[in-house]
């Protein structure tokens, strides 16, 4: 059709009652966001019977800064009023100097030798025996191709020593030195060139300091909300415009909100180990990228040299189904199939959001439980399907708070890029070992998938595997929908 045709044309006019639809699912994907509510008691270190707080001298490397961020977060704080002038007598006072003694920001580059993976097209002209013609051929080589992998690991350190005095008596209240840190490694150039300004860094630092710090000596009951990752699932036909989440990862939410902890932990779990189901309506695309992964991951030559057959075509799951056993033939189908369209599938990108997500939520749990080593490991899981700010400050204060930081650690590969290899503790809930080279692979060495063995997966319910979560009553955690 022309486009003075088109213009001509007249088309059926959208029912507005439609256009609305995807409004009203991007309005549900909010409300599915799931918070558990917990509370957090007084510490030993609260300022009983002070309703009143001044902020005095502050000393040290941008002193003034973190000093002015420090008034601000009083103001947010309802049952502490801010005093602009010296409150001298006021028994309901106290004065709070302070003095940063660490200001550190450190990037330690590092070049690695790597090999990449390349698929080369090339055309060659035979003669085939007994004949005169000539003819044109397309064929594929693999090349190895060397070349210098930079990664920055950054390791930022913020120490404060904070005096509070009674405004009345001057007698020291509370004196500690307060720390936090954060350390993130950035892979290759595109991660490189994305990273924030340190400056930047340091200021949430610095507010992450300064609000644990008046947490500790705020004398009223801490109320938290820890929010749950949803995962990603954009919903058919809704142009990517309405994701209300992974399914499985929603429903372990549900769990975690009514804390039934253990079988959010167990369906989670599942979403993290368990094989990703192909779905109808996923595409494969057999680019030259998924035959690098494939050759990464040790696909036997013959049966990748069958499957060029397909180079930049796609397929969904249906017409794949039906050309790989002809291609490949039936028992190769049966052995590798899984493994060809795990590399072919477009929604890879999505596979690491919702493995982040998940590993997230389980590290997040196992820290409110205080099992720490499970929490690190999970966010540092959750680090390297998705490198995210988030993910690596969780992993930091657990290390901070399991006593184990060093500001030296990246100096003896202590990263957290190294603590995402390493094996799952021993109290996990699934036990992991690494997957031994040879056919048996199903995962590309080069990318952030973990190389795992098949593992068994507990028992989700006794009853039905698809039970249905209950709906929060009584005294149960509220349901926020915000």
């Amino acid at each position: 059709m022309s486009p003075i045709e088109m213009r001509d044309r007249h088309f059926p006019a959208i029912p507005y009652s439609l256009c609305l639809i995807p409004l009203f699912l991007a309005f549900l994907t909010g409300c599915l966001s799931k918070k558990v509510h917990y509370e957090i008691p007084p510490s030993h270190h609260a300022l009983t019977g002070i309703s009143q707080l001044h902020v005095d001298e502050f000393s040290g490397q941008n002193a003034l800064f973190f000093k002015d961020i420090l008034i601000q977060e009083i103001y947010k704080i309802p049952n502490f009023d801010y005093q602009e002038t010296y409150p001298t007598g006021s028994e309901y006072a106290a004065v709070i100097t302070g003095k940063v003694t660490v200001y550190s920001v450190r990037n330690e580059k590092e070049l690695r030798d790597q090999n990449r993976v390349k698929l080369i097209q090339r055309d060659i002209v035979q003669r085939p025996k007994g004949s005169s013609e000539r003819i044109r051929k397309r064929i594929f080589d693999f090349v190895e191709v060397p070349y210098k992998e930079r990664a920055i690991h950054r390791t930022l350190d913020l120490n404060i020593l904070f005096t509070v005095v009674s405004a009345r008596t001057n007698k020291v209240l509370y004196k500690n030195t307060e720390k936090v840190s954060f350390q993130q490694s950035y892979i290759d150039e595109e991660e490189i060139l994305l990273m924030p300004l340190s400056q930047y860094e340091m200021e949430r630092l610095g507010r992450l300091l300064i609000r644990r710090f008046l947490e500790k000596i705020n004398p009223s009951l801490s109320r938290k909300a820890l929010a749950l990752e949803i995962g990603t699932a954009p919903l058919p036909l809704s142009l990517g415009m309405a994701d209300v989440g992974h399914p499985r990862i929603l429903n372990g939410n549900r769990y975690a909100v009514i804390q039934d902890y253990e079988r959010a932990i167990k369906i989670w779990n599942y979403v993290v180990f368990s094989p990703q189901p192909f779905v109808r309506a996923e595409v494969f695309e057999f680019t030259d990228k998924v035959y690098a992964r494939l050759k990464s991951a040790k696909l036997p030559p013959r049966i990748i040299q069958s499957l060029l057959e397909l180079h930049n075509d796609s397929f969904n799951l249906e017409e794949l189904n039906e050309i790989l056993p002809k291609l490949i033939g039936q028992r190769n189908y049966q052995i590798y199939s899984s493994i060809i369209k795990t590399h072919a599938r477009t929604s890879r990108n999505r596979d690491s959001l919702n493995l982040a997500a998940a590993h997230y939520n389980l590290g997040a749990v196992y820290q409110l439980q205080n099992k720490l080593s499970l929490a690190a490991y999970h966010f540092a899981q959750a680090n390297a399907y998705n490198p995210n700010e988030k993910y690596a400050q969780a992993w930091t204060d657990v290390q901070h708070e399991l006593g184990d930081f060093n500001p030296l650690d990246t100096l003896m590969d202590r990263t957290i890029e190294a603590a995402s290899k390493q094996l799952p503790p021993s109290d996990a809930l699934v036990k992991v070992e690494k997957r031994l080279a040879g056919l048996e692979e199903e995962v590309d060495t080069q990318t952030d998938y973990p190389q795992l063995k098949h593992v068994e997966l507990p028992v989700l319910f006794e009853e039905n595997e698809d039970k249905s979560a209950p709906s929060p009553t009584g005294s149960t955690p509220i349901l926020d929908l915000d």
